[in-house]
């Protein structure tokens, strides 16, 4: 019997297909003719936010959309897809300013936002600074234009009027909720002494509300749940949510960046604070302590430097520890789920969000 980690798994993959061929004609014939109609600076940077938007990830976000819709509704319909879309593209858009608040380069296997508008100010040899003008484009382009685009996608979507003004409004506390913990996550980077509560409080802020309850509570709304009901799903988001991010936290440090598609050493070179660097610093000794140090936000890390502290986590017990905790954290998930929604166990959408609690801390990239 297929179990319901499987289940999700070809569900997801089957929505990813879908929705990387919807974003892309939207953005193609909805989006990119407005950009062109203005200025060749203008189509640029609106492409590379097009770019990050169609280059593929997960649809994570867009899958949860659907399936919170199918969860209530019992049925995936075609309006609802139209928010599956915009929660992708208000995912790219944060994306882009993440990239710049974290100084990647690399996104999904090629080059972030502003790289790609940096490049265009160097190839036609622009006066200024081509990276600070990179910058500045990607952004404007993702939060004045993108941002909108998706909340005006949202506000089109036709479903019962009052369903789709909460679902909005809904959406944007999330956001607000995700750009509060983003400046935490920021500020714990420049501490010494951030403890396990402050990078968990993070993973509540940021990936719990933004990468479950959103999508949940946007669908959920769209197909009529209630308050009560919204409320409910937080028993599963919440800590699904943090054991995903530990999940890519570990990821982020030792996978392979071939299926990753990003370098394992970005996050200690940005010096994000993980709970692998917060439970490592608590059992180290005075020398591993100044190795961790050193390599944190060393923005020229050596692949040495990198595996002794990769050596360290490990040694302290850091890696088993964030491990099991997220094992716990989706055992407390399921529970909730199965017990808050248990009238729902023969419906998809309950498959779909049970099983990929599993999946997402199972996953290698």
């Amino acid at each position: 019997m297929e179990s319901l980690s499987q289940f999700a798994k070809e569900e997801l993959v089957n929505i990813q297909k879908d929705l990387d061929v919807r974003l892309l004609e939207y953005m193609e014939s909805e989006v990119m003719p407005q950009a062109k109609q203005y200025h060749l600076s203008t189509e640029v940077a609106m492409n590379a936010y097009k770019e990050i938007v169609v280059r593929g990830g997960k649809r994570l976000r867009g899958a949860f959309v659907l399936k919170g819709y199918e969860l209530f509704k019992g049925r995936i319909d075609e309006e609802i897809y139209k928010a599956a879309m915009a929660i992708e593209m208000m995912h790219a858009y944060i994306l882009v300013i993440d990239d710049f608040n974290d100084r990647s380069d690399i996104r999904r296997k090629g080059p972030t936002a502003h790289k790609m508008v940096e490049k265009f100010h160097t190839d036609n040899q622009l006066k200024g600074d081509s990276f600070h003008f990179g910058i500045s484009e990607a952004t404007v382009a993702a939060t004045f234009v993108g941002q909108h685009v998706a909340n005006s996608l949202l506000l089109s979507i036709d479903l019962p009027k009052e369903r789709v003004i909460r679902a909005v409004q809904g959406f944007d506390k999330a956001v607000r909720i995700t750009g509060l913990g983003q400046i935490r996550d920021i500020y714990n980077q420049t501490i010494d002494n951030a403890t396990e509560m402050d990078v968990l409080k993070v993973h509540e802020y940021k990936t719990s509300v933004y990468t479950y309850l959103n999508p949940l509570q946007l669908g959920a709304t769209l197909a009529g749940a209630s308050e009560q009901d919204i409320e409910k799903l937080k028993g599963y988001s919440i800590p699904a949510g943090i054991a995903f991010q530990i999940q890519d936290d570990i990821l982020g440090m030792f996978g392979d960046p071939k299926e990753t598609g990003k370098s394992n050493k970005d996050d200690l070179m940005e010096g994000k604070i993980t709970l692998l660097i917060t439970k490592a610093l608590e059992n180290v000794t005075s020398k591993e302590r100044e190795i961790i140090m050193k390599g944190l936000g060393n923005r020229f890390l050596t692949d040495q430097l990198h595996k002794q502290v990769q050596e360290i986590i490990v040694k302290t017990g850091s890696l088993e520890y964030s491990k099991e905790l997220s094992f716990k954290l989706v055992k407390e998930a399921k529970e909730s789920l199965s017990t808050q929604f248990k009238e729902y166990s023969e419906n998809n959408g309950f498959k779909f969000i049970l099983g990929i609690a599993d999946y997402m801390i199972e996953r290698k990239f």
